[in-house]
């Protein structure tokens, strides 16, 4: 069963530096997400409900990673190297699933919690890596 404190754990898969570069952002990037997500939420009216408060603020970080894959569309593979990884997945982890977001506070008011998520997580710049090199990795806000 998993939880909001149970140890997971991220493999990443694809063609050299991919999951090496997937790995430094999500490393990177998580904690700035954290970081942003609640400074979101402490921005929020102090009237709030704090479940009003945590659906906003799942909302913020929704639209943030939506902005950030934006950001990083750029790496992405080719179409025929995509078939290769999805091949290799297939064949190696035949039993791996989705899973989908929680759902929280139906009600609460979220309309602008994603696209200001979203602007923001777009603001993240993720510079590639010099022929591969880890060295050379950077990660900004803009």
């Amino acid at each position: 069963k998993r939880g909001l404190f149970t140890p997971t754990s991220a493999t990443f898969i694809g063609i050299t530096p991919q999951p090496e570069l997937a790995a430094y952002c999500y490393e990177v990037l998580w904690v700035k997400l954290k970081l942003d997500r609640s400074t979101y939420v402490k921005s929020q009216p102090k009237q709030c409900k704090r479940a009003t408060k945590v659906a906003r603020g799942d909302r913020y970080a929704e639209g943030w990673v939506n902005g950030v894959y934006h950001v990083v569309e750029e790496f992405a593979l080719t179409e025929k190297q995509n078939g290769f990884v999805a091949a290799y997945i297939a064949k190696h982890y035949p039993s791996l699933t989705i899973t989908k977001p929680m759902t929280r506070g139906k009600k609460a008011n979220t309309k602008d919690a994603k696209s200001e998520g979203y602007a923001r997580g777009t603001s993240q710049s993720i510079h590639r890596p010099v022929n591969g090199q880890s060295q050379q990795k950077r990660l900004s806000r803009g």
